[in-house]
């Protein structure tokens, strides 16, 4: 699926196939030296043959942007941020969502558009009660949250919520109405021990176990792929790598789940994504979005990631184009091709023709093929984009 494209590369496409380990053990210091370099580039290889079997389908839903804004802001701070999101210019066709700090949910709620919604960054795992310090998706709807986050890495190795105290919450809060966002993603020791995709598959799995007691849709389940590691480290995974585990991820849920599920289900990618990277990582066909950290702290630079799906539509606009007017013009260029080798006078066309002798009416100038072939090779370089955007998938196996 993907190759390899740096030194670092390279050296590790040989031990490694996908996020897999495929070789023997490394000796310790082999595997301390190798493990040192990952650790200072966090790049990990794809080889050739991509993720096991893994056949890549892209998703259909809408493009999805978060902003979580974690336990940051003050009242002045997040009046400055709300100002600016009214006043940015947002791409039409993208879901936004904010995720404030509980206690400024409602000072967002009652300034912020519209057109933006409110999500929290956690709920209980049930109804409310004697539960110090939570707070019920019950009450989430009560004060108007369309949205929670749940299963972020932050809940999970600060806090230490397991697997599936994460799918009850999740469970639940979809339950009540509520949108999830459902985090997954490996550390830093799971992805050089080539355990990523266990590590997803893993947590998917309680997620999904949990959904299908609860609720019989998966239409308000938005999946973040967040790779520990890359989380406020300023480190970001290739556009290759971070492709690589969301094919993975909707090949698990249409072997576990179904394929429409696969299809719709949204699959975002969150792990320091700013306005510099969100472009480059919106162009591929897996990412449906992003769960912006630290930048959506800053409006201008939330608009900027927000918009990132914009110049990527208007190339796929293009390449459509190119490819319509490739299946239009191939027909008469073959038609013409064809016309040369005619002996009837109505074909004769001087520039398909070996002028030397008059006589001689059928077979095709080499200059003439050559224009041919150099008019194809044209039109097939504008449509491959298309080509591989939405006809790659149909064969694209592992």
């Amino acid at each position: 699926m993907a190759v390899a494209s740096t030194s670092l590369a390279s050296q590790l496409s040989a031990q490694f196939s996908g996020l897999r380990r495929s070789s023997p053990k490394l000796d310790h210091s082999q595997s301390q030296s190798l493990f040192q370099h990952v650790q200072s580039h966090i790049r990990l290889s794809s080889s050739r043959k991509g993720c096991r079997g893994v056949v890549a389908m892209a998703g259909t839903g809408k493009f999805f942007v978060g902003g979580n804004w974690k336990c940051n802001g003050t009242k002045e701070s997040i009046t400055k941020l709300v100002s600016d999101l009214n006043s940015a210019k947002l791409e039409a066709d993208v879901d936004v969502v904010v995720a404030p700090p509980f206690v400024y949910i409602e000072q967002v709620k009652n300034t912020l558009t519209d057109r933006i919604e409110i999500s929290a960054q956690n709920s209980w795992v049930g109804k409310g009660g004697a539960f110090t310090g939570e707070i019920s998706a019950d009450q989430l709807n009560d004060i108007g949250c369309k949205w929670v986050i749940l299963g972020h890495s932050e809940r999970r190795h600060v806090i230490g919520e397991d697997d599936q105290f994460i799918g009850k919450k999740a469970a639940y809060a979809l339950s009540q109405g509520l949108g999830v966002m459902a985090c997954i993603g490996e550390k830093l020791e799971e992805r050089e021990a080539g355990k990523t995709f266990d590590v997803c598959y893993q947590q998917l799995k309680a997620f999904a176990g949990k959904f299908l007691d609860a609720v019989p849709s998966w239409d308000n389940v938005v999946i973040a792929y967040e790779p520990v590691w890359a989380i406020g480290t300023g480190k970001v995974a290739t556009p290759v790598q971070a492709q690589e585990v969301h094919v993975a991820v909707r090949d698990w849920l249409r072997k576990n789940v179904s394929a429409e599920v696969a299809s719709k289900t949204r699959i975002i990618y969150g792990g320091s994504v700013n306005g510099g990277n969100s472009a480059e990582l919106a162009k591929q066909e897996d990412i449906d979005g992003f769960l912006v950290g630290g930048a959506s702290l800053k409006g201008p630079e939330f608009a900027t990631i927000i918009n990132s799906s914009a110049d990527y539509k208007a190339q796929l606009k293009s390449t459509a184009i190119n490819f319509q007017l490739f299946l239009f013009l191939l027909p008469i260029l073959l038609i013409l091709f064809m016309a040369s080798y005619s002996t009837s006078w109505r074909f004769n066309f001087p520039l398909w023709r070996q002028e030397h002798d008059p006589k001689q009416r059928a077979g095709a100038s080499p200059l003439g093929v050559a224009i041919l072939v150099v008019v194809l090779l044209v039109l097939l370089s504008y449509q491959s984009s298309f080509h591989s955007k939405w006809f790659g998938p149909l064969w694209r196996t592992g």
